[in-house]
């Protein structure tokens, strides 16, 4: 004998099987029955899991075993089994015919019936446990594993936002870069929606910062460049960390200088020309390099000119002579300066004669009075300095006096009398060449 009842009054519907054997036993004092739960839709001659061992069917008509062939003890004038429950998870609403058959030997007693199973709603799922991360600028990326119970969907919520959905285990957004955002995640299915999960913050990735404006680049002093510059226009979303600075001659580039610094000294050759750029970084990302700017370094001072002479080779001329530098301290020479005084402190009567093109001056003006004693010195310039001075020379300014015989003007050599009679004083004549001669 099969009996089927069904409770309906749990979550669950709940089929109880009580099965009869009738007769004796050539067993060792057990027999196994073999019990089978069958089921179909209805109308249809289609049983899923026929023969199959008793199980418990869910929403899509398939079997699960809940319990093994039972060994039924022996009893007088026949074996008993039961009661067993079986758990029937079945979603949808419908009406199933279910068959219980009791399998023992040649006896096979089944009984069927035909009864419309309720709608079981499904618990709510699980809590989420996600991550958050930012790996891109600007977005925002939650990943999580499945939790517990029937699972469907998600749902995913701003703070002070909307709230998104996705049928996946991870779920990306964009927002704005360098801005901080908190998300929560929950599970849901078609019946119920699981509890929040904790907030979860992120900072978003920054973009990176623009390039420095208002790049210049200078050389104050011989050798040295001086790179400033003014912020970027845009920091990407976060701070500026740091400037680097680059140089085209030979692709160094310094390190991070603080965001605090608006310049940077760089050392190169004096009067070299070179280009500089400047890029800043944030706490993500590292910006681009500003234009090139160009500069020649300053260049030194010249060393002194060499060999200086100093002659007067006429009355109330002075003539004098140098060599170049042995440096021009990196940059060409483009003149030099000349000092005649009366003394070797170069403090009285002093003559200066700027910006002489060539190693060679000759003054026969006021700086060389006739019969003085005078000295000489002579420095270098280039572009961006003037060098020392030369070691200082000596020289006697020759007198004299020039007469014109009303066509021409001719030497009158000045006399001096030693007590007994007259004799010509610096007696100089012109050579004929530019130069003059001793005549006696």
């Amino acid at each position: 004998m099969v009996t089927i009842t069904v409770n309906k009054s749990s979550p669950y519907v709940t089929f109880r099987m009580e099965a009869t054997v009738v007769g004796s036993s050539s067993g060792s004092g057990y027999t196994r029955v073999r019990c089978y739960l069958e089921a179909e839709y209805s109308g249809s001659s289609n049983f899923y899991g026929s023969g199959r061992q008793i199980g418990s069917m869910d929403g899509e008509g398939t079997f699960h075993t809940v319990s093994r062939d039972p060994f039924l003890p022996q009893g007088g004038g026949g074996w008993r089994g039961g009661p067993y429950d079986i758990l029937v998870y079945h979603r949808a609403a419908t009406r199933r015919t279910i068959r219980m058959r009791l399998d023992y030997g040649s006896i096979d007693t089944q009984h069927t019936a035909s009864l419309y199973l309720p709608r079981i709603p499904y618990p709510a799922p699980g809590t989420p446990n996600p991550s958050i991360s930012s790996p891109s600028t600007g977005t925002v990326r939650l990943s999580w594993a499945k939790p517990s119970g029937y699972v469907t969907g998600y749902q995913i919520q701003r703070e002070g936002g909307g709230i998104a959905s996705t049928s996946s285990g991870s779920w990306s957004g964009s927002y704005t870069p360098g801005s901080t955002y908190r998300f929560r995640v929950r599970a849901r299915n078609g019946d119920a929606t699981g509890d929040w999960s904790s907030w979860r913050t992120v900072t978003t990735k920054a973009a990176a910062p623009s390039a420095p404006t208002s790049v210049v680049v200078s050389s104050p002093s011989a050798g040295q460049a001086l790179i400033a510059w003014a912020p970027p226009s845009s920091d990407g979303g976060k701070p500026i960390t740091g400037y680097q600075v680059n140089a085209y001659d030979n692709g160094g580039t310094s390190g991070w200088v603080s965001p605090s610094d608006r310049d940077y000294v760089s050392t190169r050759s004096p009067g070299a020309e070179n280009r500089y750029r400047v890029r800043a970084r944030n706490e993500d990302e590292i910006g681009p390099w500003s234009s090139w700017r160009s500069v020649t370094m300053q260049a030194e001072a010249p060393t002194s000119p060499r060999s200086l002479s100093a002659t007067s080779p006429a009355p109330g001329e002075l003539r004098a002579t140098w060599l170049a530098p042995s440096s021009d301290g990196g940059k060409p020479i483009i003149g030099y300066d000349v000092e005649n005084a009366a003394d070797e402190a170069f403090t009285t009567d002093l003559f200066l004669y700027e910006d002489v093109s060539s190693p060679l001056l000759r003054d026969s003006s006021n700086g060389a009075p006739h019969g003085a004693d005078r000295w000489v010195r002579v420095r270098a310039r280039n572009e961006d300095q003037a060098g020392p001075w030369s070691v200082h020379v000596e020289v006697q300014i020759l007198a004299g006096g020039w007469a014109s015989d009303g066509d021409s003007w001719h030497s009158a050599p000045a006399h001096a009398s030693d007590g007994s009679g007259w004799q010509i004083a610096v007696p100089y004549v012109p050579d004929g060449s530019g130069g003059w001669t001793v005549t006696r």
